[in-house]
């Protein structure tokens, strides 16, 4: 048994990894891409990791990466369903996290400025700033990025993945019941159905982790007409608008 988190981006990770480690699976370090993996073993501490400072990419094509993943191990990845096939060939069981996301661009924002990690330099004045003004600046200068990693991560189906989860009921958002039945879902994946829902929240709620971006994230607190008028005017990069993407994840 071994496992790869494919996510989209600050949709629990990180979160969903600590559930598996609570399980008992090995957290094997690696974030998994299509061209390279980062080696967070080789961070110096947390915030090295966080930022990922001091030669942590490692090029590899994902074709060899996967080995890397021991059995009784857990990665993580943004990668898409085209990769499905040879991740389950592989010997992997995938696990899908998903967020609403619109908190999801505001959070990825809010992470770049925090870590300095995707920003084309640190002198970008969109990182000086607050709320809505933030969040646009930040989409007008790696827009091509975001939507890229967006595109490909909302596109996993129940048909692709072994199990999928919602950062808003692992987080306990929608309440209790849905987040018990989103730790059950975990824990069945690892084959792991005595684990006691209740003590895994206890466990795994606890701590930041290492993508934690400062506080919570609630879109309407940095949300504004111009920032959804900014993807639906944007055919050329987003296929879908931001709208028809959340609904196809189960969000309005």
């Amino acid at each position: 048994m071994k496992v790869l988190i494919c996510s989209i981006p600050k949709s629990g990770t990180h979160l969903a990894g600590r559930v598996l480690a609570e399980l008992g699976l090995r957290d094997s370090g690696l974030h998994l891409k299509r061209g390279n993996y980062t080696d967070y073993n080789r961070a110096r501490d947390r915030e090295a990791r966080r930022r990922e400072e001091g030669g942590l990419e490692v090029v590899m094509p994902l074709e060899e990466s996967v080995a890397l993943v021991e059995e009784g191990c857990f990665a993580a990845s943004h990668l898409g369903p085209r990769r499905a096939d040879l991740l389950k060939r592989s010997g992997f069981s995938i696990l899908h996290t998903r967020r609403n996301l619109r908190d999801v661009t505001v959070s990825f924002a809010r992470w770049v400025r925090e870590t300095g990690r995707w920003a084309k330099s640190h002198n970008e004045p969109w990182r000086e700033m607050e709320g809505a003004e933030m969040v646009t600046g930040f989409l007008n200068a790696r827009g091509d990025e975001v939507r890229e990693v967006l595109e490909r991560t909302v596109a996993w189906t129940s048909a692709d993945a072994d199990a999928i989860v919602s950062f808003e009921d692992l987080s306990g958002a929608n309440g209790t019941e849905k987040q018990t039945a989103a730790m059950r879902s975990i824990a069945s994946l690892v084959d792991r159905s005595d684990a006691n829902p209740q003590e895994l929240i206890n466990a795994c709620l606890d701590e930041e982790t290492l993508t934690f971006s400062g506080r919570r994230t609630n879109h309407e607190d940095y949300w504004s007409g111009e920032i959804e008028t900014w993807f639906c005017k944007r055919p050329a990069l987003f296929r879908r608008s931001l709208q028809s993407l959340n609904h196809s994840l189960g969000y309005e």
